[in-house]
């Protein structure tokens, strides 16, 4: 079981890293975007139409700029968790053939869903910049980015690595879960960080081993279902399966 819990806890934090670093990067490639667009405005290239006109191809210069890599950068965050699931049920049940074919295109329905959900956010943003530059172009004024960042840089950022992270042990303990039920594995492990951020909900469970039905009377008390949402948004834990308790 400790050994479980070690292993578990440091793959949370390597996905935590890996999502803070895919967050940074994107909102990095975004305000490049948003950036250029700021000084082809600054510069007074076109008349205000044209102006108008820069701004509403500003998604589609993300998109040529290279926003793909991104989507496949976060399916490998997603594949690695994958992994490790696959790993950890290998370990319990005995078997290599955890994945079937239909198991692919369940798992790869999730992936594109939370994909969709970053993609709304990104969405978001670059929205706000428009907003933003618009109202500075109406007005004769220079677009202040630094304001811009101000106002709505840090909560992008924090909603995103929110959703990521959030997305993320959902779409672990769905898969988890739902592979375990064909597989006639019944217990689970609650595992992950033991901390100052950790919540009451999750300070009386981490360490501890639950059955499935156990799990599913859970209430965190947040609307998310407990057996896939555990302690609620950018809960770190995860549920290991195990032998017996």
């Amino acid at each position: 079981m400790a050994e479980e819990q070690r292993r578990a806890t440091k793959q949370i934090r390597a996905s935590e890293i890996q999502i803070s670093r895919f967050g940074e990067s994107l909102k990095n490639f975004a305000d490049n975007a948003i950036l250029k667009a700021a000084q082809a405005l600054e510069r007074g290239e076109g008349t205000v139409t044209e102006a108008l006109q820069l701004l509403g191809r500003l998604d589609q210069a993300l998109v040529g700029a290279g926003l793909g890599e991104f989507a496949n950068d976060l399916q490998q965050i997603y594949g690695d968790e994958l992994r490790h699931i696959r790993e950890a049920l290998s370990r319990v049940s005995g078997r290599d053939d955890i994945f079937t074919d239909v198991d692919s295109d369940i798992i790869t329905t999730l992936v594109d869903f939370d994909t969709e959900r970053v993609m709304r956010l990104l969405g978001e943003y670059t929205g706000d910049a428009k907003r933003t530059l618009l109202t500075a172009v109406m007005a004769g004024e220079v677009p202040d980015l630094n304001q811009f960042d101000d106002a709505f840089g840090s909560r992008f950022s924090s909603q995103l690595e929110t959703e990521l992270n959030t997305g993320l042990a959902g779409f672990s303990r769905s898969v988890n879960l739902y592979k375990a039920q064909e597989l006639g594995l019944e217990y689970f492990l609650y595992v992950g960080p033991n901390d100052s951020k950790t919540r009451e909900f999750c300070l009386e469970r981490v360490g501890k081993v639950f059955t499935t039905e156990e799990i599913s009377m859970w209430d965190n008390g947040q609307g998310l279902p407990a057996s896939i949402y555990l302690g609620g948004y950018n809960c770190r834990h995860r549920l290991a399966p195990v032998r017996g308790k």
